[in-house]
């Protein structure tokens, strides 16, 4: 528990360290589940930080995009269709 705190106490200098941005973590008890709003530019990045947790663990990533950036995507798609 005690290096568990001291990762906490110290996680926004390893996600400054790993160029990650952290907007938001949540735990879950009583499952031992934790959920993770990150930034980063590689999956690399995110596995270092996932696993400094100083417990087992699996994970699981799911990338998201901005519904604006979605949007403007489709009609690109759309547009090149219609040609």
């Amino acid at each position: 528990m005690a290096n568990f705190i001291d990762l906490a106490d110290n996680l926004d200098g390893l996600a400054n360290e790993l160029g990650i941005v952290v907007h938001n973590v949540f735990w879950g008890a009583p499952e031992h589940v934790a959920y993770a709003l990150i930034e980063a530019e590689s999956i690399g990045a995110i596995s270092r930080f996932v696993f400094s947790f100083p417990f087992r663990q699996d994970f699981k990533v799911t990338p998201v995009q901005d519904l604006k950036a979605i949007v403007v995507t489709g009609k690109a798609m759309l547009a090149k269709m219609q040609e």
